[in-house]
Formats: C-alpha cells, sequence, structure tokens
C-alpha cells in the first residue's frame, strides 16, 4: 500500500491511504478499491470512497460509497444518556 500527503478541501493536509484488492471474484473482500483520507491535524479519517470492481477487463471500478465528514467538532459533552434509546428526552415509542 503507498500513501501520498494531498490537500483537503478547506483543510489541513490529510494522508491518502488507497487500500487495494486484486482483480478477480469478490470473494472475501467488499470492494476492489478504496481512498481513504486522514486529516493529519485531527488524525481522524475525513473521507472515505470505496469502488467495485470494474465491469469489464480494463474498465474503470465503480464509485459505491463515499462519505466525507466536514466541520467535525470533538468533545461535545456527550453522556452515555445522550446515545440512549430509553432517554426521555427523545420521546420514542416502545413496542
Amino acid at each position: 500500500m503507498r500513501s501520498q500527503v494531498l490537500p483537503a478541501q478547506d483543510r489541513e493536509p490529510a494522508l491518502h491511504l488507497p487500500p487495494r484488492h486484486p482483480p478477480g471474484p469478490a470473494r472475501n473482500f467488499l470492494f476492489h478499491v478504496a481512498q481513504i483520507y486522514v486529516d493529519d491535524e485531527l488524525n481522524l479519517p475525513i473521507r472515505y470512497e470505496a469502488y467495485d470492481w470494474p465491469a469489464e477487463e480494463g474498465g474503470k471500478p465503480q464509485l459505491t460509497e463515499e462519505y466525507t465528514y466536514l466541520n467535525l467538532k470533538l468533545n461535545n459533552g456527550f453522556t452515555d444518556a445522550d446515545f440512549d434509546i430509553r432517554n426521555p428526552n427523545y420521546q420514542f415509542k416502545s413496542k
């Protein structure tokens, strides 16, 4: 795996990690190629792209999913109750 530093949009430079699986049947893999960008300042992933195997030999891998995280705020003071479905403030209906 080769990595390089690339500028991220409106952010500090990010480390780019491109994992790649071999061509052929996808028996044990969920993707052929992924692009992962890790923010140098936060040391957190800020972008992820996953590509499927090309439809035909010599073709381009097909984008299947992508996520970009902008304006991250860390240590917001959340508690376990903020992630609890039984929290009465959320007014979830019970089954």
